[in-house]
């Protein structure tokens, strides 16, 4: 959906709340920097904690607006209408991946979203008769960050290994063959982003690392030509052509792309395959 300046949507609804619509937002609360969740521990026998690794806190955010009509009966159909969308696909949540997304576009930037739920949603009718109302809504985002809607890509090819000198002597020594290739991937939000990756066969073997992170994740498995590996770096999941779990198969690290320029490169023991990554700029 496409939205202008101060007005955002719920999930695919294609209800608009805000400028220039019968939804007329007064206050919003949580577009700051939420909290820090810290695994701070106390000194034994001495002052002050060991300052543990700090994440930050799901979002909540608050929207207070007022939502008016022609008449009491134009306006409750407006309330129905915000009802219907603010509940769409929520409730009752019976598994983790039912999250809908948070539009909302501000002067100066493109249209961002959050991932969450809708929680709760007040409505004072007490002046119904006048055509208005007022009410109060409340999006919980699992995920604090912010996420571009523009989704960047790149592609990691296998490349022949470069040819060595021959030598007329033998040894009882083995090295390691296989190939590697690196591009370049670059975050322009202010926060790091999780990634999603599409290993497609035939490979054998393979590790990404972003080097400018230091971090790398190794799925140890044989993929034949045809078959994939979708692996979701925000879920931790590696599935076999979208369905089968290879979770097993992975060792390493979780790793996310920092801000700015990272440098990701892939080694297979063997193949032809490609890796293909996904991100979307992120920020707080």
């Amino acid at each position: 959906m496409s939205l202008s300046d101060y007005q955002l949507s719920i999930g695919t609804t294609g209800l608009v709340i805000g400028a220039g619509t019968d939804y007329i937002v007064h206050q919003w609360d949580g577009a700051g920097l939420p909290g820090v969740r810290d695994s701070d521990q106390p000194r034994p026998f001495a002052h002050g904690n060991f300052l543990g690794p700090e994440f930050i806190e799901a979002r909540q955010v608050v929207i207070d607006l007022t939502v008016r009509g022609d008449d009491a009966a134009d306006c409750q159909a407006n309330i129905d209408s915000l009802v219907k969308a603010w509940y769409f696909d929520a409730r009752p949540v019976s598994s983790y991946d039912q999250i809908v997304d948070l539009s909302v576009k501000v002067p100066g930037q493109a249209e961002r979203f959050l991932k969450g739920r809708p929680r709760k949603l007040e409505i004072d009718t007490s002046n119904l008769k006048s055509g208005k109302a007022t009410a109060s809504l409340e999006f919980v985002a699992g995920d604090p960050r912010w996420y571009s809607y523009v989704l960047r890509s790149a592609t990691l090819n296998v490349t022949a290994p470069a040819s060595g000198r021959g030598y007329n002597r033998s040894f009882d020594y083995g090295y390691g063959g296989g190939s590697s290739s690196a591009v370049s991937a670059v975050n322009a939000g202010s926060i790091s982003t999780p990634p999603s990756m599409t290993v497609y066969g035939p490979l054998t073997n393979v590790t990404v690392t972003n080097e400018t992170t230091g971090q790398s994740i190794t799925i140890t498995y044989t993929l034949a030509s045809g078959e994939f590996l979708d692996l979701d770096f925000a879920e931790r999941t590696v599935l076999l052509n979208g369905t089968a779990s290879r979770y097993y198969a992975m060792t390493g690290d979780w790793w996310d792309l920092a801000p700015g320029t990272n440098t990701l490169r892939m080694t297979a023991n063997s193949g032809t395959g490609t890796v293909a990554v996904s991100w979307r700029d992120t920020w707080l």
